[in-house]
This record gives C-alpha cells, structure tokens and sequence, in this order.
C-alpha cells in the first residue's frame, strides 16, 4: 500500500495499478533520463529484468513482473547496454492458464 495525503491534511493508504503506475511510469523516466541511447521497450525490459520477484516465480497477475528496483535496472543497463533481445518479455498471464 503507498501513503497518499487526501483532503484537509489527512492521509490514507492505496494500492493496486492506480498506485503502481505512477510509480513505474516515474522509474521508467527517470532511467530514460540517464540511458537516453535506449528505446521505449529497452527501458521496459530493464526494468522487468531487475525487478525483485514476488509471489509466484516470473510474472503473475497478482504483482507482475514484481518490485521495482530502480538502482538494479541502472546497473543492468550499465553493464549489458540496451540490447532488446537480451531480455525477452514473457507473454502477460491471464485467466485460468495463470499458475
């Protein structure tokens, strides 16, 4: 859940793709921001690759391709360049073929 202040200085707790999104959206940025060599879909897979798996192994619906770390999408970067066939995105789970 992510704290966001709501009316009259008071603060509640969100979650789900509302909350996420922005978060993602601002990773992505910021990374484009010092890897701008880089495509739209290398910095998506960047940061799929170095996100912290959570629940089931790979991607779910539940969390996706998992937590974002920013600092390991940098360093994957750095250190592999922005081959997009280095990371191979897996296609999104859904209905009952879900594990």
């Amino acid at each position: 859940a992510v704290t966001v202040s709501v009316a009259y200085s008071d603060y509640d707790y969100y979650n789900g793709t509302s909350m996420a999104t922005p978060h993602v959206s601002g990773a992505a940025a910021l990374l484009w921001s010092h890897h701008q060599e880089c495509s739209n879909i290398e910095i998506r897979n960047a940061l799929n690759a170095s996100a912290k798996d959570l629940g089931i192994v790979g991607r779910d619906n539940e969390y996706g391709y998992g937590l974002v770390q920013i600092d390991a999408a940098y360093n994957y970067i750095s250190e592999v360049g922005c081959d997009v066939n280095t990371v191979k995105p897996e296609k999104p789970c859904r209905g009952k073929k879900c594990k």
